[in-house]
Order: structure tokens, then C-alpha cells, then sequence
């Protein structure tokens, strides 16, 4: 949101929303502003994103440049031809015209893991086992307050771990490997 200091205009959508080839209106050109690097943040909103809803969003950011013109902020004119066609673009094919951007992370689907922990609770030992082989599996567990206070890797179809050392409370395990996850409490007394 721009606006004018010190005038009475209205709050504008545009830093600078005039025309400095025309020289009309709240422009750069007219303030006097040195040519420099222009940098800048896109955003939208607000809206929201519900469960397993797709949402798009397009955004077209335009540069342009004029070889023929000796000052930078006459290429108005090649600007908004450009812009143009960049709109009749978009809507003839009626999808992003640029490339495909990825903005988010591709997560991978993780088999659900049954875990057993015999004896829960426990004092000194437990055997953490699942139908499902855990072989090559990571194994951390965690205290109440989220810290991880144990971690290794599983070499065998189940796993035995000593919990002596682990103070009296409620933990969380966690087992899973590339394609596995699960989870699982364990009360050691």
C-alpha cells in the first residue's frame, strides 16, 4: 500500500501508481529518485487453505528494458505491450504461462506401523516389536517436553532397549525409515 506523505491522497495499491513517461501523477521520475536496485515482496490474502483444498496462485513479475531510449523510465510504453501479451497469454491458455515452480515439499507416504512395547510400564527393559519388519529403522525416543533422550538404529526384526537409565515418566517412541512411521507410549515407573 503506497501513499503520499504529506498530501491528502488516498491510499494506492502501487508504491508509485503514475505514468513517468507522461510525467503525471505520483511517479519516481517526478520525486527525483536515483535509479537503483528495487526490491520488493508479493502477497495475497487472506484466505484459507482447508483440508486437501488446491489452491493457485499466479503472480507475473514484468522488467523491462528499451535500448532505444536514453533515460530508463521512458520504457513505459514497451512495458505495457509486454504486460499485454503476457495477459493474452494467461488467458489463452488459461494456465500458468511461465514454469512450474515448486513452493512446497513433496512428502512421502509412510506405511503406518503397529508398535508393541512389552512390558509397558517398565523398569528395566522393553522389547519394542511390530508385524511389519523393522529392520534398518531409526528409532528415537522422546521425554515430555519433545527432547530426544535416546536414539539408535534397528538391526533386527525388533528391538530391545535398556531403559534404566531413563527417568520415571511418560516417553514417546518413535520408529520409521523411509516408508514406515510409528509411534507409541512407553511409561517407564
Amino acid at each position: 500500500m503506497g501513499y503520499l506523505v504529506g498530501n491528502s491522497s488516498p491510499d494506492v495499491s502501487y508504491a508509485f501508481p503514475g505514468d513517468p513517461q507522461t510525467n503525471t501523477g505520483w511517479n519516481e521520475f517526478a520525486k527525483n529518485n536515483p535509479a537503483d536496485d528495487r526490491r520488493f515482496i508479493i502477497s495475497n490474502g487472506a484466505f484459507k487453505f482447508l483440508p486437501g483444498a488446491v489452491v493457485d496462485l499466479d503472480f507475473s513479475i514484468l522488467a523491462t528494458f528499451d535500448s532505444s531510449s536514453t533515460t530508463g523510465h521512458k520504457n513505459i510504453t514497451k512495458m505495457k505491450t509486454e504486460n499485454t501479451a503476457i495477459k493474452n497469454f494467461y488467458n489463452l491458455v488459461n494456465q500458468p504461462s511461465c514454469l512450474a515452480v515448486v513452493t512446497g515439499i513433496k512428502e512421502k507416504v509412510s506405511q503406518k506401523l503397529d508398535l508393541t512395547i512389552l512390558p509397558n510400564p517398565a523398569s528395566e527393559f522393553v522389547l519394542i516389536q511390530s508385524p511389519t519388519s523393522l529392520l534398518g529403522a531409526s528409532i528415537k525416543v522422546y521425554n515430555g517436553l519433545g527432547q530426544v533422550v535416546f536414539s539408535d538404529k534397528i538391526n533386527n526384526n525388533a528391538y530391545q532397549m535398556n531403559v534404566r537409565d531413563l527417568a520415571c515418566g511418560l516417553y514417546v517412541i518413535e520408529v520409521k525409515s523411509e516408508t514406515l512411521f510409528g509411534n507409541s507410549k512407553l511409561i517407564k515407573n
